[in-house]
């Protein structure tokens, strides 16, 4: 909604009338046009000239990587070049930060050049830390009464620096992009979304160790998902020794053959995501429903160890956590159902790994259910756990599982590329009690 100002007299500007000329007190009355302007006095300074315009800001802009996972790795390669060159041609503020270089700070490498334990990273967060501008693109349906639009912001830090809008065709998603790119008009408004929806889609196969869904919508899988399932030990075979993982795979069927495929969120595979991507797609490529499928496909796979199958994830909560590791404040609200069995809301610390240690916990529920261990970690520069104390524990049993699987933790690497350190509290099956005040030093 545009900004509307008003300006009210004797409020914020003043609305009287300027002084008229008028005669100068003590000097005779003159008829006619007054004299010109006095010409400068003889040996005075020439007139100052009026001080430049200061320039316009620029800003240095990071066109992130195309979030879409109906789009292969190339076309969104392309489609950022071509977007990038579209925001400089709209607003010559804005400087484009060469891709590669972009790229380069995505990457989670430690100071040390060290790969980071955890490959978790937020694009947003690392270009923040260059100083960089950013962009944000959202496919909005419903706005202003409109069909479908593509909105593109540029942020700096929490600043909306700029904003654009274009109508988003319905079809084939690169060519809808493409055109959309292309048609990029400034918006003078940041316009306003009201949020976005989600949940786990109907029809997921589960196999055990292995859920596989053909993804058709954000809540529906294809009806003949389970055809994928003929290729189940194989697939499962790609996880290794992981203890809970989701992949999405984008690849494409043509002439009963698969002829692109690909993980759809990797922008840049390194070694172990590389050989991840190949082991699943020979495995879907050996799939007897490649014969009925065509087109593009989207395949959401989802691993739990099968060590882990029957356990509930308990809670692991951060109490105390170094600040250069990444982390946000969350909130976590039971269910229904749980409210009643007397869990109570509570906040905690979020970090990347966090949720990875909780499942790897399942393994460590004491008999009954029951219990809770307290444990000091020390997190080496490239986010690996390179101390665990047990502070406290319920049993000994979940006390002394609960610091070998914690010693196998994966966090992403300090910021300051010193060693950091983090106070974690597991419960298993546990009634949650009121959270007491966090922090992090």
């Amino acid at each position: 909604m545009r900004r509307l100002g008003l300006l009210v007299c004797g409020l914020l500007v003043s609305c009287a009338s300027p002084p008229r000329s008028g005669p100068v007190v003590g000097a005779p009355w003159v008829f006619g046009p007054g004299p010109g302007p006095m010409g400068p006095m003889a040996g005075a300074p020439p007139p100052a000239s009026p001080p430049p315009a200061p320039p316009a800001r620029r800003y240095e802009v990071a066109v992130l990587p195309i979030r879409d996972d109906e789009i292969f790795r190339a076309e969104r390669i392309a489609l950022r070049d071509q977007l990038a060159a579209r925001l400089v041609a709209l607003d010559p503020r804005l400087t484009v930060v060469p891709r590669d270089k972009v790229d380069g700070a995505l990457r989670p490498i430690s100071k040390t050049g060290v790969p980071c334990a955890n490959d978790a990273l937020d694009p947003e967060d690392a270009v923040k830390d260059q100083g960089w501008a950013y962009t944000t693109l959202h496919h909005v349906s419903g706005a202003r009464g409109a069909s479908e639009e593509l909105w593109v912001d540029v942020t700096q830090y929490e600043e909306q620096v700029a904003n654009f809008v274009a109508p988003l065709a319905a079809g084939e998603p690169v060519s809808a992009l493409t055109g959309a790119i292309a048609r990029l008009v400034v918006q003078p408004e940041a316009g306003a979304l009201l949020g976005a929806l989600g949940g786990s889609p109907r029809g997921t196969v589960d196999g055990g160790a292995l859920t596989l869904c053909e993804r058709t919508s954000m809540f529906q899988c294809e009806a003949n998902t389970v055809a994928w399932s003929d290729q189940k030990a194989a697939l499962t075979a790609c996880f290794g020794d992981e203890d809970e993982a989701k992949e999405d795979l984008l690849f494409e069927v043509t002439a009963g053959r698969v002829t692109r495929c690909e993980l759809s969120d990797v922008e840049r595979p390194e070694t172990a995501a590389s050989a991840r991507e190949a082991c699943l797609c020979n495995a879907i490529a050996g799939s007897s429903a490649v014969a009925r499928a065509g087109g593009r496909r989207r395949l959401q796979i989802g691993y739990l160890a099968p060590s882990l199958l029957g356990y509930e994830r308990p809670e692991v909560l951060l109490s105390r956590l170094s600040p250069t590791l990444r982390h946000d404040l969350r909130s976590h609200y039971p269910i229904d159902e749980d409210r009643k069995k007397g869990k109570t809301p509570f906040v905690f610390l979020e970090t990347a790994g966090r949720e990875e240690l909780a499942t790897s916990m399942g393994r460590c529920t004491p008999k009954g259910g029951e219990g809770y261990s307290l444990l000091a970690l020390s997190i080496g520069e490239a986010g690996t756990v390179s101390g665990v104390t047990l502070v406290g524990a319920s049993g000994k049993t979940e006390g002394d599982c609960a610091v070998k699987v914690a010693k196998r933790a994966r966090f992403s690497c300090p910021t300051d590329g010193k060693p950091a350190s983090a106070e974690v509290t597991v419960r298993w099956g546990a009634v949650h009690q009121p959270a007491a005040p966090l922090d992090a030093r």
